[in-house]
């Protein structure tokens, strides 16, 4: 496991993704209340940024405290988000209506947030790497790691991974453009190739000597056999011929003529 970080780096890490998620980062502050084996980091935003930072029915702040569940996992140490809600006399957000930010901005800063983040979850933080993809209207971001740090990355039934999608599709709506996470999978030119099996058709025809008209007649398929037993069945169950068996025991054409 990677050497365990600092409390301030989680907490560095947790003020620059509420900053690319609110419209007036200026007014976001973190605090750490350091514990013996715990951290609480207090969150307070501008009045006008938290509904934004809590998200429609929780989903931002759950996204954000799943993503501390896997840092306290990869650190053991348990971290807590607790969210300040602002008082009734606080002031709102000095701007007007902010600004679309700037675009490549944008994605230099999404891009060394998501680095950060990657490398405090992992066990192979020099492994990891994140890529920006800039499309017109998408940004795609790959992510690549060690192949051994690839479940942490996703987390049990893909939480963590989700959870980082989540804040991507609320931080897309601040930049108006989509992004994307793309987690690449480890390579796998090093596996050994599967050997080709012969035909059990043929291994059986090269133990037994079988002629060449043979195997072919092997090869051919089971919907030849199927139709050679359809026609020789009723020779081999001792049926005989329907004219036979008619002509045998005086069919009714017989019978009339006597008659």
């Amino acid at each position: 496991m990677a050497e365990t970080s600092s409390w301030s780096n989680v907490s560095s890490l947790l003020e620059e993704l509420v900053c690319l998620l609110v419209d007036d980062p200026e007014q976001v502050q973190v605090r750490a209340l350091q514990g013996s084996q715990s951290t609480v980091l207090e969150v307070s935003v501008a009045k006008s940024d938290f509904g934004k930072l809590i998200g429609k029915r929780g989903c931002r702040a759950n996204a954000i405290r799943q993503l501390l569940v896997a840092l306290s996992g990869a650190h053991d140490r348990r971290f807590l988000l607790e969210l300040l809600e602002p008082h009734a006399d606080a002031p709102t957000s000095s701007r007007g209506r902010p600004p679309v930010p700037d675009a490549e901005e944008g994605v230099t800063a999404i891009t060394g947030m998501l680095q950060r983040l990657v490398e405090l979850l992992v066990d192979h933080p020099a492994s990891a790497r994140v890529t920006a993809l800039p499309g017109s209207q998408v940004v795609v971001f790959e992510v690549g790691v060690d192949p051994e740090d690839v479940p942490r990355l996703i987390g049990g039934n893909g939480r963590t991974a989700t959870a980082i999608r989540e804040l991507l599709v609320a931080i897309s709506g601040k930049f108006k453009r989509r992004l994307i996470l793309d987690i690449t999978e480890p390579s796998r030119s090093g596996r050994p190739e599967a050997k080709a099996t012969p035909s059990p058709v043929g291994a059986v025809a090269m133990s037994t000597g079988a002629s060449p008209s043979r195997q072919e007649e092997a090869d051919s398929g089971p919907e030849v056999t199927r139709r050679s037993r359809r026609v020789w069945e009723p020779e081999l169950e001792g049926n005989a011929a329907p004219q036979a068996a008619g002509a045998a025991t005086g069919g009714p054409g017989e019978t009339n003529r006597a008659a």
